[in-house]
């Protein structure tokens, strides 16, 4: 996490999220890292779990501190942070292909890729 300056600390399962950010041995906000073998203009959104994110958006309520998405992708780093302004859709979805169980399909937040930053 060195583009924002802070340490990242990996979650208990149990958070339902990836880290903990640190800056100056405060704490910084939450992280959710999702990682994809596409390119950011092959998709017109980034899919989330409706549970993470309202973990995410939980945690942010109840922290102050900023909830970010950060999408790995094939063309760079993108990032996201949660804004209670931005209207996101929910979608029923998941995975089409390969699908293991009952559970791979579920509400997904679309996550416009217009509203990504890339990081720097």
């Amino acid at each position: 996490m060195s583009a924002w300056k802070c340490e990242a600390h990996k979650l208990p399962i149990s958070y339902q999220l990836d880290y903990m950010l640190e800056r100056n041995r405060r704490p910084a906000g939450w992280c959710e890292i999702k990682c994809r073998n596409n390119t950011s203009t092959t998709y017109p959104t980034l899919m989330l779990s409706l549970s993470k994110m309202d973990r995410g958006i939980g945690f942010f309520k109840s922290t102050g501190l900023p909830f970010i998405v950060v999408a790995s992708m094939q063309d760079g780093d993108f990032w996201y942070t949660y804004n209670e302004e931005h209207k996101l859709p929910i979608k029923w979805g998941g995975r089409t292909k390969n699908v293991r169980d009952n559970q791979d399909s579920e509400p997904l937040i679309h996550i416009p890729i217009s509203l990504f930053k890339r990081v720097a």
